[in-house]
């Protein structure tokens, strides 16, 4: 054997050896897959939002109250030049609404063809959920199970902005 062949085999023996380190290499507690997520409260409830449908936080200033509209729509604010709904959870899912005064800001957010805005009371902070620190709902969130993807460790409901989005209470057709 040459030496270049014997110095072929030898990477190839190296190489071979980290990518058998590297297939049984386990994740740490921050490297497990997770979901970036954006956690906000709504009055004393804690949500979380998957970032990937997160357009755009702002302060809440000018909110124009809308007549003949369901309790759940809190009015529309002008967004970057584009007139968009917000909304009380709170209200949406069927439970007690909260005082205007006490939402500060609102999350907009989009899916498919739907965006909107959610008031909410503080924005929190943004943070991975790893996939297996989430749990089953609990039965006392029947109600509300269609738009709760899992409560995490943490008491945190997340959002299933997909099913939110398709909604038909929030999905108004206009026709001419």
């Amino acid at each position: 054997m040459s030496q270049k062949e014997d110095s072929d085999v030898r990477v190839k023996n190296i190489l071979r050896e980290r990518a058998k380190k590297l297939a049984a290499w386990e994740a740490t507690e921050a490297e497990k897959p997770g979901t970036e997520t954006l956690i906000l409260s709504v009055g004393n409830e804690t949500y979380g939002i998957e970032s990937k449908y997160i357009r755009e936080v702002e302060i809440l200033r000018e909110l124009t109250p809308l007549p003949h509209v369901p309790a759940f729509v809190l009015g529309i604010v002008n967004h970057h030049g584009v007139i968009r709904s917000v909304i009380d959870l709170h209200r949406f899912f069927g439970l007690e609404g909260i005082p205007l005064d006490e939402y500060r800001q609102i999350v907009f957010i989009h899916s498919g063809m739907l965006e909107f805005g959610i008031a909410v009371s503080h924005v929190k902070e943004a943070v991975m959920i790893p996939t297996d620190k989430k749990r089953e709902l609990p039965d006392t969130l029947k109600e509300i199970a269609g738009f709760i993807r899992c409560i995490t460790q943490d008491q945190i409901a997340l959002l299933d902005i997909e099913q939110l989005c398709t909604e038909r209470r929030l999905i108004v057709y206009q026709e001419a």
